[in-house]
Order: C-alpha cells, then sequence, then structure tokens
C-alpha cells in the first residue's frame, strides 16, 4: 500500500481519503497508512481532504476535513446543544487535528467553516457560517461528496475558503434535487449562484453616489462599465434588441448602466404630455429587464454631467447616429472611453401606442370641457 501511494502522489493534484469503516478497524484506512500518506503529500505540496464517520481524529495534518455534526461530537467527546457550542467545538477540533479548514455540515442548516488564518476582510473571517441552497430536495445521498469534492476542487484552483464553501453548497444543493446519486455538472453550478445572487429589480436602481462606488470596484478589476441613456417611456421590441446587444458591447463581465430622463427632463425635452409613464414607473421595467444591471436618473436635458460623474467604459446609442455628433461623445473620450452606435430595429406599435395614448388624454380632456358634469 505504502509504495503504491507513493507512486501515485506525483500523478494527482487531490487525494481523496474517505473512510467509511463501520467494523472496528477492519478497511484499510489505518492510522498509520493516513499519517504515511499525508507526509508523502505534503512532500509534494498536493491538497488532501479526508472524511471519516468514526475516526475523524485520526485525520491530523490533513489539510481538508469535512464532518457532519455527530462526527464532530465523536471526534472530540462533546455534544453540541447551541450555536456557541459548535463554533468552540469545531475551533478546538481544528486546532487539535492541525488541518487547514474544517466543515462541519449541519444538513439542511448549511455549513460551518473553521480556517486556520483570519482576514482583514468581513468576507473572511476565521469562521463563518453559510446556509443551506437547497430550494428542492429529491434525494440527499451524495450530498456530502459533493460538497467535499466541489470545496476541494474550488481551493485547489485558487478559492478562499468562502469561495470555496458558496460553490461547494451551491453544488450540493443542485445534487439533492436529482433522484438517487447524482452528478453536478459546472454550468448547473454556475446557473444556481446566478439565481441565487441576481439583484431583484428594485435593488438595481442607484444614485449615482453609490454607482460611482460600484464603478470604481469594477474597473479596478480590469472589466468594463456600459452606459446608455433615454426616456424609455414605451418600451418596445426595438428598445430590448438594443438593450440586450447594449449589453454584450462590454464582453462578458461588462456592467450595463442604464440612465433615465427625469419626468421634468422628459418634458423639457419632449413638451407637455410627456412622459407617459412615470420615472419611477420607467425605472421599475427597465430594472425587470435581466440584461440591464444598474439603473439610474438624470435631471438634465442631456447625459453630460452623469457622463462626467460615473466615466463608464463605453457609451452606446441606438439608431442611425453619426458618432462624432452623439452627445456626451467628447466626454467619454478626454479619459479614453470608446462611443459605439447598434442599430435601432423600429416598432411600429411602440409609435403608434404613444400617439394613441396621447390622442386619448386630448379626447378625455375636451370632454371634461365640453361635458364638465
Amino acid at each position: 500500500m505504502k509504495q503504491y501511494i507513493a507512486q501515485a502522489i506525483p500523478l494527482v493534484d487531490i487525494i481523496f481519503v474517505a473512510d467509511y469503516d463501520e467494523a472496528d478497524g477492519k478497511g484499510i484506512v489505518k492510522k498509520e497508512i493516513l499519517d504515511y500518506l499525508v507526509q508523502k503529500a505534503k512532500q509534494h505540496k498536493k491538497f488532501t481532504i479526508g472524511i471519516s464517520r468514526e475516526n475523524i481524529k485520526d485525520f491530523a495534518q490533513v489539510d481538508l476535513v469535512i464532518c457532519n455534526e455527530k462526527e464532530a461530537e465523536i471526534a472530540t467527546g462533546k455534544k453540541i446543544r447551541n450555536d456557541d457550542e459548535l463554533v468552540r467545538l469545531g475551533s478546538e477540533l481544528r486546532k487539535q487535528l492541525n488541518n487547514k479548514i474544517t466543515i462541519i455540515s449541519r444538513g439542511k442548516e448549511g455549513i460551518h467553516v473553521f480556517t486556520e488564518q483570519d482576514s482583514e476582510q468581513e468576507s473572511e473571517k476565521k469562521s463563518f457560517h453559510l446556509p443551506s441552497y437547497a430550494k428542492k430536495i429529491a434525494d440527499v445521498c451524495g450530498a456530502g461528496d459533493t460538497l467535499t469534492t466541489a470545496f476541494a476542487l474550488a481551493i485547489n484552483s485558487g478559492a478562499t475558503p468562502r469561495q470555496g464553501a458558496e460553490i461547494a453548497s451551491h453544488a450540493a444543493a443542485v445534487s439533492i434535487a436529482k433522484p438517487g446519486t447524482a452528478t453536478v455538472t459546472t454550468g448547473e453550478i454556475l446557473e444556481a449562484m446566478f439565481q441565487h445572487h441576481k439583484p431583484r429589480a428594485h435593488e438595481k436602481i442607484k444614485t449615482w453616489d453609490e454607482l460611482k462606488v460600484i464603478i470604481q470596484e469594477h474597473h479596478q478589476k480590469n472589466k468594463k462599465t456600459v452606459f446608455t441613456n433615454g426616456y424609455f417611456d414605451i418600451i418596445h421590441s426595438g428598445h430590448i434588441q438594443f438593450l440586450q446587444e447594449a449589453k454584450k458591447v462590454g464582453g462578458e463581465d461588462a456592467l450595463f448602466i442604464v440612465a433615465l430622463n427625469t419626468d421634468r427632463s422628459v418634458k423639457e425635452n419632449k413638451g407637455p404630455g410627456n412622459p407617459i409613464l412615470s420615472q419611477d414607473d420607467r425605472a421599475k421595467v427597465m430594472a425587470a429587464l435581466e440584461c440591464v444591471d444598474y439603473v439610474t436618473f438624470f435631471d438634465e436635458l442631456s447625459p453630460i454631467r452623469i457622463l462626467k460623474e460615473l466615466k463608464p467604459s463605453i457609451l452606446v446609442k441606438g439608431g442611425n447616429f453619426d458618432p462624432e455628433h452623439i452627445v456626451g461623445k467628447d466626454v467619454v473620450t478626454s479619459y479614453r472611453g470608446e462611443v459605439k452606435v447598434i442599430p435601432l430595429v423600429q416598432s411600429q406599435s411602440g409609435e403608434r401606442l404613444e400617439k394613441m395614448i396621447h390622442i386619448q388624454k386630448m379626447t378625455i380632456t375636451k370632454t371634461r370641457i365640453l361635458d364638465p358634469t
């Protein structure tokens, strides 16, 4: 066995030891073998993981140990009666075994993670809890193994403990939504995480100051922000197509911001009777679109001031504009931003609807004048 371990370790990235032995030590995962494996793994700088139903106390110096509450109680000889005791016991267990990371899984209560290093960042504390992300439970068989392997793969790929825990918890949630022992794909995990973290519509509506912080952080990661502006009073299919295409011009990780003229700005630009929808209603409609990341307002007649404040990477307009004549072009190019034009598909139904609404308003007004009763 030792000879096989010595030959195999240099050929792998992660070593996963699963000790399911409940037959009085008749399995092959003996402490002597485990100690030898850990020693060789450290020599070759390989990441080790251990799970055990009754012998977790033997997994000293394994990089990652994952157990449930009962297994943690067996290892420490102590009972977990509340959350405070869980945190104390988990911290003691990690120190006792000298693991880099110890995870205690708690079923529907989620997981608690204990790490050897405390970070200055609030999101990467030494001990933290994550809830279960399960929405549908078909079969819990294999959930623990899915959690363990997903966490290990994430950590070995450079993720932080919290990032690894997020990925692993979503992977487990996907797994238990399927009947039987099921596999989980990367795409399924990404979709689950996207659906969980996707901002609700009202959370997309931001002030300029809020957007400045968001944009600055995004630019620091060398990612782009795309900006467009307009009335967007009666949204039609041409608008939707334009917005979807505008989202793409900055690349996969770009943020797409839509700035709406306020009601005062629309009225001053288009005349009395405008807008048809209030700025709050227009913002709610815009925020509900999946392609739009954030929505804000500007009260001026043109977007010059908001462009100077936000400094987006790319200004996008829809229609048959000459880029040289787009309002705001000089502002954006002054800080080496880009200006792009996307052809706008005209929707006659949208234009007709707007005209019909205005005609209806005029008819109602005239009727009231002629017949005040």
